[in-house]
């Protein structure tokens, strides 16, 4: 029974969410190299998309909750596209994020001393 049942959820669930993945996927890991970071940078800029429309649209958390990981996913989106651009020090360098690091890598500083 139990064989049969792994069977249905084989051909049921794992081949359409393997199809769906593949061709969501594709673009992004036919470009895929793995000497270069920028590659892998790029899967999880292209994955964080999907978890963000799905938790937007069709997450089922309490606001308290969800609202904070849904800005933090799109502050990592933007990161990640400002860091494709090239430009990520000067978007980092005007927020406060930027202040932020700089104040926990200069407070380990001081504990080091």
């Amino acid at each position: 029974m139990r064989i049969i049942r792994a069977i249905y959820h084989f051909f049921r669930s794992d081949i359409p969410y393997g199809i769906g993945n593949l061709i969501k996927f594709f673009p992004v890991v036919w470009k895929f190299r793995p000497w270069d970071y920028g590659f892998n940078l790029e899967l999880l800029r292209h994955s964080l998309r999907y978890l963000l429309k799905t938790l937007d649209e069709h997450g089922m958390e309490v606001d308290e909750t969800r609202i904070p990981r849904v800005e933090a996913i799109k502050r990592v989106i933007f990161l990640l596209d400002h860091h494709a651009n090239g430009d990520l020090l000067s978007i980092t360098a005007e927020t406060q994020g930027w202040k932020e690091l700089w104040q926990k890598t200069k407070c380990r500083k001081n504990l080091n001393s």
